[in-house]
């Protein structure tokens, strides 16, 4: 379903379900069952019902930190944000954000202990030079908001514009 409120500042692009008894199983099965094919081709569902972001909007999908991809094999937000780059016919941007601190799991935290935990878990790998690069985040689950905010605080103030964000589920 979409969502077209505006949250923080920035338009909320969309989420795909909220989990839930049989929703669940979809999602666990993209972000742990080692298949990217599944993301994508939910990426692409995901467009299907929602307006493009403005053209020249680069997609950044929130990067995983190096360990847990290679015990995944893949980033699930990254296979969702190539399905949604190819529906959509936006750049996708793998280059811009990067995780630098790897944590255990959030999963049972709280709004303001995940805040504490991410606060430097990001970085910007590249400013921007010239023209403001306008970004919609792209990540699998929207559970407090927490990653979102953390991660448009280090690209904006890379000088880019975060114009809002994609998820495949609300917690």
């Amino acid at each position: 379903r979409m969502l077209g409120r505006e949250r923080a500042g920035c338009d909320v692009y969309g989420l795909g379900f909220r989990l839930r008894e049989g929703t669940h199983e979809v999602l666990h099965r993209t972000k742990y069952g080692g298949f990217p094919s599944r993301g994508r081709a939910l990426g692409r569902w995901m467009a299907q019902g929602w307006k493009a972001p403005p053209k020249g909007t680069v997609l950044v999908p929130v990067p995983l930190h190096w360990r847990r991809r290679w015990r995944r094999g893949f980033n699930p937000p990254q296979a969702i944000a190539e399905g949604l780059a190819s529906a959509w016919d936006c750049e996708l941007r793998t280059d811009l954000l990067e995780r630098v601190a790897h944590r255990a799991s959030l999963t049972a935290s709280s709004r303001a202990e995940r805040q504490t935990a991410l606060r430097n878990s990001y970085a910007c790998r590249q400013a921007t030079s010239g023209p403001a690069c306008s970004v919609v985040l792209v990540d699998d689950v929207l559970t407090t908001g927490a990653t979102f905010q953390v991660c448009t605080g280090v690209l904006e103030s890379a000088g880019m514009t975060v114009l809002g964000g994609a998820w495949l589920a609300m917690a």
